[in-house]
C-alpha cells in the first residue's frame, strides 16, 4: 500500500509538471486541470454559484452565500480518490455572510489552518464545516461540505500542492503567443457586406463568417468590443466546433469597463470553442449589460470582478476573480489553439511625427532605423481617427540597415484635426500598421479693422491679419460703401 501511495504521488506530481510545461501548445487551458474557475492570487464570493470546482492560489474570501460543484463534474483528486470542489493555496477569510457549500461529495483543501476549525460534529461523522478559529460549528460565515471529510485530509498534503507560479507562466506565454495571431475570421454586417473590427455598425448586429476546420481568430480594440450588440454566425459552419474554434483576442491596457454582447443561435455547450483572450488588461469589470458570457476567459493578468446577474459558459483563469452575481457553467474550452510566434519586423520605424507649417499645411516626417523587404509606404489620412484612406504612396529602400528618412507634405490639410498614419508594405505583399499621428489646422480666422467709409473712388482700406501672432500676415483690401436706397412695396391693383 505505501508503495501504491507513493508511486501515485510520483505520477501525480508528473502530470502537473507535465501540464504546466507543455499544455500551452495545444489547449491553452489545459493547465487548470478541469477547474471551472482558477486564479492566481485571490478568489472572492458574495453570492451565487459555479458548476465546477474552484482553485485559488491565495485566499479564498466569503463574503455572501455561495454554492460551489452543484453538478458531478471536475477532475483533480490530489493524491487521493474523491476529487477536490475547492482548493484554497493559502487561506479561508470569514468576513461576512452565510454559508458557502461544497456539492456532490467533493472534498475541500485548504494549504493554512491557522485561523481555521474544521469540525465533523460530536461524533465525527456529520457533514463537514469549516469555521473561523475559536467559533462554534454553527456559526456563518462558514464552509460546509455535503460528507464527512476527515478533519486530516482537510490540509494540503504532499504531492497535492499546486505550481500556480509555473501553471500562470504557462498561461501567459499562452496568451502572448495567441495575441500574435492575425484575424482570419471574416466581419459581415447582418446583410452580409464584410466589414473590420474597426467598423462595427450603429446598431451594433454583426455576424462571423468560420473557416472550417482552422482556429478562427478576430482581434479587436476594447472600445470596438463594447460597440457590439450581438453576434451570430453564418456560412457554412454555423457554429464554433472543436476543430472550428472562434478567439476574440481583446487588445486593451489598464482597466476594461467590458459590457458583453448577446451571441445568437448558439447555446450554453458551444462555448466549449470560445476563447476571450486578454493579453495585457490588468483589471476587467463586469459590472452592467447582462448578457450571458459564451466562452472561457484567459486574462492570467487581470483582476476580475463580476457583479452581473448573467452567466458565464466557460472557465474563468485570471489573477483574481470576485463574483457577486450569476454563475460559472462547467463549458471546458475544448479546442487546441497553437498559438503564432512574434517575427521580427521588416521595418523598424524610428519616429512618426505631423507638423502644420506656414502655409497652414500638414507635415509628416518618419524615419527608419533599418528595412528589408520593404516596397513601399502608403500615407493614410482620418479626420476622426477611426476611418483611414490612402492619399498618397512613396517608394521605401528596400534594404537597407542605416537610417532612413520620409517627408510628405499634405497640402490638402483641412482645418482642424487631421489624422494620419502608416501602412509599410512589403515586397511579398505583407503589411504593417503603424500608429496614429494627429495635426490640428487653424481655421482661417480673419480679423478687419475699418475705417470710417470714404465715397467709391477714394482708397479706403482695411488690413487682416491670422489671430495666432507667429503666423501673423496683414494686407491691404479695398472696401467700398455705396449708398444705400429704400424702395418702399407697391400694392398691386386689381
Amino acid at each position: 500500500m505505501q508503495f501504491i501511495s507513493t508511486l501515485r504521488n510520483s505520477l501525480a506530481a508528473a502530470v502537473l509538471t507535465s501540464l504546466a510545461v507543455t499544455a500551452h501548445a495545444q489547449n491553452p487551458l489545459s493547465p487548470a486541470m478541469g477547474f471551472n474557475v482558477m486564479v492566481r492570487d485571490n478568489l472572492t464570493v458574495s453570492s451565487n454559484e459555479t458548476d465546477g470546482p474552484m482553485a485559488a492560489g491565495g485566499n479564498f474570501i466569503i463574503k455572501g452565500g455561495y454554492q460551489v460543484n452543484i453538478h458531478e463534474v471536475g477532475t483533480y483528486r490530489g493524491t487521493g480518490t474523491n476529487i477536490i470542489g475547492l482548493y484554497v493555496g493559502n487561506q479561508v477569510i470569514f468576513e461576512s455572510g452565510n454559508t458557502v457549500k461544497i456539492g456532490n461529495g467533493r472534498y475541500v483543501k485548504i494549504g493554512n489552518l491557522s485561523n481555521t476549525d474544521v469540525s465533523n460534529g460530536n461524533h465525527q461523522t456529520e457533514s463537514t464545516r469549516i469555521v473561523k478559529k475559536g467559533f462554534s460549528r454553527d456559526s456563518n460565515p462558514r464552509i460546509e461540505l455535503a460528507l464527512t471529510q476527515p478533519v486530516d485530509k482537510v490540509p494540503i498534503g504532499e504531492g497535492e500542492k499546486i505550481d500556480f507560479e509555473t501553471i500562470y507562466k504557462n498561461f501567459e506565454v499562452a496568451s502572448h503567443d495567441i495575441s500574435f495571431c492575425s484575424t482570419n475570421a471574416t466581419l459581415v454586417t447582418p446583410n452580409g457586406e464584410p466589414i473590420t473590427s474597426t467598423q462595427i455598425p450603429g446598431h451594433g448586429q454583426v455576424k462571423v463568417v468560420l473557416k472550417a476546420n482552422t482556429v478562427n481568430t478576430l482581434n479587436i480594440s476594447g472600445e470596438d468590443l463594447n460597440r457590439i450588440v450581438s453576434i451570430g454566425f453564418s456560412g457554412s459552419v454555423q457554429r464554433p466546433n472543436a476543430s472550428t474554434p472562434f478567439v476574440i483576442n481583446v487588445s486593451v491596457n489598464g482597466t476594461f469597463n467590458w459590457n458583453p454582447f448577446n451571441f445568437t443561435g448558439i447555446g450554453d455547450q458551444d462555448g466549449q470553442f470560445i476563447l476571450f483572450n486578454f493579453h495585457q488588461t490588468s483589471k476587467i469589470l463586469l459590472t452592467s449589460q447582462n448578457n450571458t458570457i459564451k466562452g472561457s476567459l484567459l486574462a492570467p493578468s487581470a483582476d476580475v470582478i463580476k457583479s452581473i446577474s448573467s452567466n458565464i459558459d466557460g472557465q474563468v483563469i485570471a489573477r483574481s476573480y470576485d463574483q457577486s452575481g450569476g454563475e460559472n457553467h462547467y463549458q471546458l474550452f475544448n479546442a487546441s489553439v497553437p498559438g503564432c510566434k512574434e517575427t521580427s519586423l521588416p521595418v523598424e520605424l524610428s519616429y512618426f511625427k505631423a507638423e502644420a507649417n506656414n502655409q497652414q499645411q500638414a507635415v509628416l516626417t518618419w524615419g527608419t532605423s533599418q528595412e528589408v523587404n520593404s516596397a513601399y509606404f502608403i500615407v493614410e489620412k482620418s479626420r476622426d481617427g477611426k476611418t483611414f484612406e490612402g492619399i498618397r504612396t512613396l517608394p521605401a529602400k528596400g534594404q537597407s540597415k542605416q537610417a532612413q528618412t520620409y517627408t510628405f507634405v499634405d497640402e490638402q490639410a483641412a482645418y482642424g484635426v487631421n489624422y494620419y498614419r502608416l501602412r509599410q508594405m512589403d515586397t511579398d505583399g505583407s503589411s504593417q500598421i503603424f500608429r496614429s499621428v494627429s495635426v490640428i489646422i487653424d481655421s482661417p480666422e480673419i480679423v478687419c479693422f475699418p475705417y470710417t467709409p470714404t465715397p467709391v473712388g477714394d482708397q479706403p482700406s482695411a488690413y487682416a491679419f491670422r489671430t495666432k501672432p507667429r503666423r501673423f500676415s496683414c494686407k491691404p483690401y479695398k472696401a467700398y460703401v455705396y449708398p444705400y436706397r429704400f424702395h418702399p412695396l407697391r400694392r398691386r391693383s386689381g
